[in-house]
């Protein structure tokens, strides 16, 4: 039971993300979620709340392509709350073709994979220090498509969706087991 635990939910204004912070909130944890869209966030608080009775569901703003707003998430997230027991990185995108972020990184490299690993780091402590806690990355069956490019991560080189969202997803699990170890 999570009732009391503080859970933080990535991406959760839609598919997975959403169903996992409506379950969570099920479990009377209190929600903190996340996504892009401050409408879309709102929308998502309010029917949790009305479908759980779980009135301790919140929602922050970020966009996961800009590592200046992750770190903007910690802060705020710090600003409110001084534990956490749950961290779902569950962001996720794909594009057909290449688009970078200001910082010049890959698109779908940054949320998928720097994105959950630059906020899964700044909030390290914190998950320590709440402990039992825990870090669920959620990825995909097409990691098994995936391979470290290494000469092009970014893709700069050479670029296929599929083939850079599966390299995304390999690099979740690469980081999972790290952190686990």
């Amino acid at each position: 039971m999570l009732q009391g635990g503080v859970c933080l939910v990535t991406g959760a204004t839609r598919a997975i993300g959403a169903a996992m912070a409506e379950a969570l909130a099920r479990m009377e944890a209190t929600v903190v979620a996340t996504g892009r869209s401050a409408e879309r966030g709102q929308d998502l608080v309010s029917r949790i709340i009305r479908r759980t009775g779980n009135d301790d569901v919140h929602f922050l703003c970020a966009d996961l392509a800009s590592m200046a707003e992750v770190r903007g998430l910690v802060q705020a997230f710090m600003d409110r709350w001084d534990s956490l027991h749950v961290l779902v990185d569950n962001a996720g995108t794909v594009f057909p073709t290449r688009r970078t972020t200001a910082l010049g990184h890959d698109e779908v490299f940054a949320v998928n994979h720097l994105a959950p690993f630059l906020l899964t780091s700044l909030l390290l402590r914190v998950l320590r220090d709440s402990a039992p806690s825990r870090v669920i990355v959620t990825s995909s069956y097409e990691h098994r498509r995936g391979r470290m490019h290494w000469d092009n991560l970014q893709g700069e080189r050479f670029y296929f969706s599929q083939q850079a969202y599966a390299q995304s997803k390999l690099a979740n699990l690469l980081f999972v087991y790290e952190l686990a170890r």
